[in-house]
């Protein structure tokens, strides 16, 4: 049988598409990897907080510490935030909370009132502070913008902050946030739990089943529908049984009872949350929608062996008694478990392969020693084998909201219950903690596969035990039981008409064949799995969108389709040659192992290729409108985008055997990402007039890149490329550049002066002069090569440990500076730091000096502890590595090695 499903394509935004209908939750055509923008350490420490001397801000700018910016259409989905010092304490009042929308500035608010949730729009249950989230304060307003966004805090320089932003980027955007946006229909979905999101979407039943000591009791409903809601009465032995439901062909959960809802093993406490878990009428509940195109079947077993008479068990579900959108993926509950983790090791929470999207985790930890550090851990979130982690957290009660190991007044954690997220149980002496977090406007999408990583501890350095449930929709896997009805027409299911917004049953007469003329009203998405050939594509020549999964024809003709505008096709191991419709406006090839060539499509705005690994070249001459494109693990021997007017954003990733990237005069084109390209050596970038963002990632041998005439670039991002030398920026008008491992020794920096920030690490530079960049506020310079440096007046942050600087740059011109950290270098001598005459007097000055060669005269020292001493400002001076052949005739030298011994000039 050809499961045929329906769907339509649309740009969703990530916003009230599913608040207004919860159940598109479960939608696979979901837009935008979720991002997350963190104060991690970027080292792998523990600290994973800015603060006095601890930079994690993107860069300072006047009074702001910028904490996130793009310049890219997208959306922030969450804001997250916690301070204090051993608990969590209130947000100080003078920091303000500044957001600009396209370089407007739409927010500036204070911090402690942005969380408060008393000010519209960020107003409960959307926004919630530390008292309500057990000492982490949380957003989750949606946060749109259509090309630029900026999030900053005044007055937080010297703070102790952890902060997340996690945010999507997007095609487009049809509209921007303004502090008059409304999202008061989301106000009854995220009322405290246990509420039911689908109270109107059906009638409960009631089903009796008797599980018989080692035996099992089932249900099962045969129809296109979705389950809505399930219910058990909570009983001691029943959580010990196991629960299995399997929609048409896919087990979608098979584990414990305890385990599905969330439920401590041992004792009666379970979390609650908007999606499932435990109420205060002792009703274990899941109002996880459950979609299913033929049937569900829900059954109950005693395979451990745990009862000793009949258990008599009363289910109760409930069905929306209409299919679920046609794009929906099919829930699925995987369960992941270790005992007594390996010290450097950590946990693995996910390794799912396929498609889908992730929506939800519980998770349950605890320490054979007893101890909360298993909170410390931070996680990694890694999409379709990429190298590099899409998300890095802060730390797991972080990644559940809360805070200080869920505390805002000193003792144990707080547990609570809120829609999106809670810690449902804390239990000594092991430390056991029970969290759930909900992702549902937040969730992650994947193609191929998703890997999620928890440390143990905070450098991975503890033993856990942990158990976790994640919660997923995924796409199914193909049918090959089934059989072809009637003549060469799909036994169909359903399908999708965009003008009502409503589906549809093709087999209208219910005789298990799809007749002509029910083929012919066909004029939604078509989804269509296991198709042997073109001629079974025939009945629904009238559709405007095709999607083909597990194609099975080594060749596909849909040129004759009057209507199509959108094709995709997803795994099609034997397909050889594509003739395509001159209307497609929209293309997207996956997995396609055999092909070798692509048409050209001279009405094609989005094009994404991906898993062809014979497709070698291809000519995009005849691509005049294309806006989008992705070209992910092809077998691409060369790649010229030049020439393609309208192309506005483009990754190449993955492709190994690419050697060299034209992207030469391309007027629209906003924004580039090469990323994984093992063989890429060359690549030139030019007359680009609307060029805003450059992402260069794991280019390993990439040794020339000419970046020229591109008037609006602002961002470049550079990671992992170790064989790039030179760069040559002079003529770029960059604000921003960003380089970690790349090979660098010369650098030629924009002559325009218009660089605001300059991160390297891991490169090989050893003299920089930015006096030229006047506007430069922000310098982390953690390079290990700099002998000489030359700054810039406007400077407020430089952070340049682990070099080789001898002698102090001259800072007597300074006066901007707050931060100055020159940690383990070869400095001898501060004469360039006493010299400014404002450095230390503000406190929140910074000056770190600890781990070099210092020798002070007792002037210099007691200058730079008066003005600490006057100001609170922080200065570390010790240890330093002392050397006493060199300095013969050193007026006062204070050796120390024990760091209560306090600096002694009283001679």
């Amino acid at each position: 049988m050809l499961a045929l499903i329906v769907s339509y394509f649309s740009v969703c935004l990530v916003g009230d598409w599913v608040w207004e209908d919860l159940s598109n939750i479960t939608r696979l055509d979901q837009i935008g990897q979720a991002e997350l923008v963190s104060s991690v350490c970027p080292s792998g420490c523990r600290f994973d907080r800015s603060s006095q001397g601890d930079i994690r801000y993107l860069r300072v700018e006047g009074d702001e510490s910028v904490l996130f910016e793009t310049f890219r259409p997208g959306v922030v989905t969450r804001i997250w935030m916690t301070q204090g010092e051993g608990i969590s304490q209130p947000l100080d009042v003078d920091m303000d909370l500044r957001i600009y929308i396209d370089h407007v500035l739409v927010v500036d608010m204070p911090l402690v009132d942005f969380f408060a949730g008393q000010t519209a729009p960020f107003l409960n249950p959307l926004v919630g502070n530390r008292e309500r989230s057990s000492g982490g304060n949380y957003a989750y307003v949606p946060i749109q913008f259509q090309g630029h966004c900026r999030i900053s805090l005044t007055n937080a320089l010297d703070r102790r902050i952890w902060y997340q932003i996690g945010w999507k980027a997007l095609p487009e955007v049809d509209k921007s946030f303004t502090m008059s946006s409304s999202f008061a229909s989301w106000t009854d979905v995220l009322s405290d739990p246990p509420h039911d999101p689908f109270s109107k979407s059906g009638s409960w039943q009631l089903q009796k089943l008797s599980i018989m000591p080692a035996g099992n009791d089932q249900i099962e409903y045969q129809a296109a529908d979705q389950l809505t809601g399930l219910m058990l009465e909570d009983a001691e032995q029943l959580r010990k049984c196991w629960i299995s439901i399997q929609t048409d062909d896919d087990l979608a959960v098979e584990m414990r009872i305890e385990d599905y809802f969330g439920c401590r093993e041992e004792g009666v406490e379970c979390v609650q949350s908007l999606m499932i878990g435990r109420d205060d009428l002792s009703r274990l509940y899941s109002f996880w929608p459950m979609p299913h195109q033929r049937s569900i079947r829900i059954s109950i077993d005693d395979r451990d062996h745990v009862l000793s008479q009949s258990l008599s068990v009363d289910l109760h579900t409930r069905f929306a008694g209409v299919p679920d959108h046609p794009s929906a993926g099919l829930f699925r509950a995987l369960k992941s478990e270790r005992q007594a983790t390996v010290p450097g090791t950590g946990f693995t929470v996910i390794d799912s392969q396929g498609r889908g999207v992730w929506v939800g985790q519980f998770l349950e930890l605890s320490s054979p020693i007893g101890s909360l550090s298993i909170l410390e851990g931070d996680e990694r979130i890694w999409v379709d084998d990429l190298s590099s982690p899409q998300q890095e957290g802060t730390g797991v009660e972080d990644f559940f909201n809360g805070g200080f190991y869920f505390r805002s007044q000193a003792g144990l954690p707080q547990p609570f219950a809120l829609a999106l997220h809670g810690l449902g149980y804390y239990h000594e002496p092991n430390a056991v903690v029970g969290m759930i977090r909900l992702m549902i406007s937040d969730s992650v999408s994947f193609s191929s596969n998703l890997r999620v990583h928890l440390e143990a501890g905070p450098t991975e350095n503890l033993s856990m035990n942990a158990r976790s449930v994640n919660y997923f929709y995924m796409s199914p896997e193909p049918d090959l039981t089934g059989k072809v009805w009637g003549d060469g027409c799909a036994q169909a299911i359903s399908w999708w008409d965009e003008t009502t917004q409503q589906s549809y049953l093709v087999d209208s007469d219910a005789n298990g064949v799809v007749s002509e003329s029910e083929a012919i009203a066909v004029t939604g998405e078509i989804l269509i799995q296991q198709a042997s050939d073109s001629a079974q594509l025939a009945c629904y020549s009238a559709a405007k969108k095709l999607n083909l999964r597990q194609y099975q024809g080594v060749e596909l003709d849909v040129a004759s389709f009057p209507n199509l505008v959108s094709l995709k096709i997803d795994n099609a191991p034997w397909l050889t040659n594509l003739v395509a419709a001159p209307t497609l406006a929209e293309l997207e090839i996956r997995d396609a192992p055999q092909l070798t060539t692509v048409p050209t499509l001279t009405n094609l705005e989005r094009l994404h290729l991906s898993e062809l690994p014979l497709l070698e070249a291809f000519n995009l001459d005849g691509y005049s409108n294309l806006v989008q494109i992705v070209l992910m693990r092809l077998g691409l021997l060369e790649c010229d985008l030049s020439a393609l007017p309208n192309l506005r954003s483009m990754k190449v990733i993955n492709c190994n055997q690419l050697a060299t990237v034209n992207l030469a005069e391309l007027p629209s084109l906003q924004w580039v990402r090469l990323q994984e390209l093992s063989s890429l050596t060359t690549t030139l970038l030019q007359s680009m007039p609307s060029l805003t963002q450059l992402d260069l990632m794991q280019l390993p041998v990439l040794e020339l890149m000419n970046l020229f005439d591109l008037p609006q670039l602002r961002q470049l991002q550079m990671t992992d490329l170790p064989a790039l030398p030179t760069l040559d920026l002079s003529q770029i008008p960059l604000t921003q550049v960003e380089g970690r491992d790349v090979g660098l020794i010369s650098l030629g920096l924009p002559v325009t002066g218009s660089l605001k920030l300059l991160r390297l690490r891991g490169v090989r530079i050893s003299n920089l002069n930015l006096n030229s960049q006047p506007h430069l506020k922000y310098a982390d310079l953690s390079v290990g090569s700099l002998s000489q440096l030359s700054l810039p007046s406007a400077l407020q942050v430089l952070v340049a440990p682990d070099n080789r600087l001898s002698l102090s740059p001259d800072l007597a011109s300074q006066l901007n500076l707050e931060v100055l950290d020159l940690t383990h270098n070869e400095l001898t001598e501060l004469t360039g730091i006493v010299a400014n005459p404002t450095l230390g007097l503000a406190a929140e000055d910074a000056i770190l000096l600890t781990r070099n060669r210092l020798r002070l005269a007792c002037p210099e020292i007691i200058e730079l502890l008066d003005r600490q001493s006057s100001s609170s400002s922080m200065l570390q001076l010790n240890p330093q590595r002392w050397d006493f052949t060199a300095w013969p005739f050193v007026d006062v030298l204070t050796l120390v090695l024990d760091p209560d011994v306090l600096i002694d000039c009283s001679d």
